[in-house]
């Protein structure tokens, strides 16, 4: 085997001796021996075979050759005409090696690009001119055949219609041989900035990896100026438990359009502060950053912050923060910086206090934006009262992160319009709550309200005029203690929208007491729901009994948001009846769990028991585990209309999700009653009751 540079002088490239072929049409593969160093491998325009002994016969045939291999020019036009690329993960960079996404569009067929622990995933290349693709092509590494790509769709991202389409799909590939290059067709009569590979099988199960990325075409336009996005914060920003396209970075690259590139460089734990428990400083994203030498930034940091145990540093967070911005500055002394209030907190597991957030933390970055001349985003406000809006009390889900997206849009292009918020995202409506059970109700407008308690968000209630201490009010068939409620806004101008009230709760509708008041409220959306959660005296489980327990309730207005007239579309109360025991639960039987819960000693006591007393401040817990049963023996039979459950207090990831409820006459063979899933957003409001109605014919 000879190549040649000009056709004329040929320099051997391998040689070899007594090969054999056993069967017709058989193929045998002969792979290189390359060099170390895989940038001398010597190139050849020119190949050739030369036969010097057939197997014994009298003709030599041949049914097909195949050469395989890599051009030495990798970068083409397109990638190589300043655009940016990026993956969905950014590559492997350990123990020395450098084996990241942008090693796909360079010149060095020794370097590449590598994911430890995918077997799919995507790439993206933002050109800086549309081009008309008419093909593309991938390379294979030197070694680990089980990590080559084998199935994959390349895309262009379609602005028009802000849709990715699909211009190619191949499946099954093989790429035979080390650092072969496989060149596909891919036609299209529209031009596009954006293209991406996604990668959705590889040869095994574990690791991908690929050497190069080549797009070949027409550029049809001059070069587009890119505003360069880099989105900087905590977990809240990276949300790696979300799809790509569903976190807050990737919104808002869509809102913004084919002249931006957003690029998303959240890392979860992240904290502002130099010396914390993970400050973004020390990160490698913080490097990559400032590498991407943006013209904006948009910088969400500080929730962690709030941790008791980082927040003893708290007289080094405006410095740290201005010194945070300045160093942008540094790459970029044109960069604009958005620096964004924490979203709104709620309960949780980790130590994160609002309270601190609210108190401290918002105002020291109002100082931080006046000594910078940084633009303040608020995300605190928009996202207060939206804990449905959340996979785990503080994590947005896709509706909570496209909200953010909407708001920090607005921030950077403040004359566009409005952009879409569905409105599934902004509404969250139980199928139970208090105002299920309403005996009457009335308003201070003499209209009727009970379209406030009918869990429909097509009907609304107008107030008329507003006026100061307009009111409706409600009864209830027992007395409740309340720990949470809801409004949720009707259609309309978002002037008439509730800014400022009391809820209130009374024993004989004479006597009203303040139970919360609440002030500067605002609304953005029409059906738009905010939950609110009453204060328990230092949110202490203990302190549960002592919060009140009314029968009748009303909220009155103080103020509105500056318009004419005052309207709602729903009212949800949530809580517990101060009785807990009921005729059931109370009627002598006994009640046993798979496990017995939790004691130690005689200040924590949380055994199975304590569900069936009337102390809210008890509870059952079962540590280590996930699931499990408890069981009620009723003292007699019983034919059961209904059921419910309460929530906890603090630590609301361990309610109940998913449950089965069964009946039996005799302890041993078990009838399926009821069965619920995906229960979680029924207990936002911490101490929450939720019934359940059943329908049996059985006692």
């Amino acid at each position: 085997l000879q190549g040649s540079v000009n056709g004329t002088d040929w320099v051997d490239i391998e040689s070899k001796e007594n090969i054999q072929f056993l069967h017709k049409q058989e193929t045998n593969l002969f792979q290189l021996t390359l060099p170390g160093d895989k940038e001398t491998i010597p190139a050849y325009k020119y190949i050739r075979i030369t036969f010097l002994e057939n197997n014994g016969g009298r003709d030599l045939r041949l049914s097909e050759w195949q050469i395989f291999g890599f051009p030495t020019q990798l970068v083409t036009n397109i990638t190589g005409n300043g655009g940016v690329i990026t993956g969905e993960y950014a590559g492997y960079q350990e123990n020395g090696y450098v084996e990241t996404v942008d090693k796909l569009i360079n010149n060095a067929i020794g370097e590449k690009y590598c994911v430890v622990g995918q077997s799919s995933g995507w790439i993206e290349y933002r050109s800086s001119t549309k081009v008309k693709l008419s093909g593309y092509s991938l390379t294979r590494c030197g070694a680990l055949y089980e990590r080559d790509p084998k199935s994959w769709t390349l895309q262009a991202y379609d602005n028009d219609t802000q849709t990715w389409v699909t211009l190619d799909t191949r499946e099954n590939q093989d790429f035979m041989a080390q650092f072969n290059t496989m060149k596909y067709k891919a036609n299209t009569n529209k031009s596009y900035l954006r293209f991406r590979l996604n990668i959705t099988a590889i040869q095994g199960t574990s690791t991908f990896q690929f050497a190069k990325w080549q797009l070949f075409g027409e550029e049809t336009s001059a070069p587009i100026a890119i505003t360069k996005v880099a989105c900087i914060g905590n977990s809240i920003t990276a949300n790696a438990r979300l799809n790509y396209d569903d976190r807050y970075p990737t919104i808002l690259q869509k809102l913004l359009g084919e002249t931006y590139s957003v690029e998303n460089f959240g890392v979860g734990g992240a904290t502002l502060l130099k010396g914390s428990s993970y400050p973004y400083w020390d990160q490698s994203a913080y490097t990559k950053a400032l590498a991407f030498v943006p013209d904006i930034i948009v910088i969400k940091l500080g929730t962690n912050d709030s941790n008791p145990s980082n927040w003893m540093k708290k007289a080094n967070f405006v410095g740290d923060y201005v010194d945070f911005i300045n160093s942008f500055k540094a790459v970029n002394p044109n960069v604009k910086v958005f620096t964004c209030y924490p979203i709104t907190s709620w309960n949780s597991t980790m130590p994160i206090v609002d309270k601190t957030i609210v108190d401290e933390i918002i105002p020291m970055i109002d100082i931080v934006a006046a000594q910078t001349g940084a633009t303040v985003v608020d995300l605190h406000t928009p996202t207060f009262g939206k804990v449905y809006q959340t996979y785990d009390y503080v994590h947005p889900d896709v509706r909570g992160t496209t909200l953010m997206a909407n708001t920090i849009y607005k921030a950077i292009e403040p004359s566009a319009a409005e952009p879409y918020m569905n409105p599934a995202y902004i509404s969250n409506l139980n199928s139970f709550d208090r105002t299920d059970s309403v005996v009457s109700s009335s308003s201070s407008a003499n209209v009727e309200v009970a379209d406030l308690f009918d869990n429909n968000l097509n009907t609304e209630v107008d107030f008329g005029t507003f006026s100061n201490d307009m009111y409706f009010q409600f009864d209830l068939p027992e007395n409740f203690r309340v720990t949470g409620y809801s409004l949720t806004t009707a259609q309309g101008d978002m002037k008439n929208t509730p800014k400022s009230w009391i809820l209130q709760g009374s024993a004989d509708k004479s006597t009203w007491n303040t139970i919360e008041t609440r002030t500067n409220q605002k609304f953005y959306y029409p059906t738009e729901t905010n939950l609110y959660q009453i204060a328990i005296e230092d949110n202490k489980t203990a302190n549960a009994e002592k919060l009140p327990a009314y029968k009748y309730f009303r909220v009155l207005f103080k103020e509105n948001n500056g318009g004419t007239s005052l309207k709602l579309s729903e009212f949800q109360l949530y809580g517990m009846n101060k009785v807990m025991v009921t005729s059931i639960t109370g009627n002598g039987g006994s009640i046993t769990g798979q496990y017995a819960g939790y004691q130690n000693g005689t200040e924590y006591v949380e055994t199975v028991d304590k569900l069936i007393d009337n102390n809210i401040s008890s509870k059952y817990c079962v540590t280590g585990h996930t699931r499990g049963w408890i069981q009620y023996e009723s003292a007699v039979p019983v034919r059961l209309g209904a059921y419910s459950i309460t929530g906890s207090m603090n630590d609301i990831s361990r309610n109940p999700k998913t449950w089965e409820l069964f009946g039996s006459d005799n302890g041993t063979n078990w009838e399926l009653i009821d069965e619920q899933q995906n229960q979680e957003s029924k207990f936002f409001v911490r101490l929450n009751t939720v019934e359940y109605p059943v329908s049996t014919t059985k006692k």
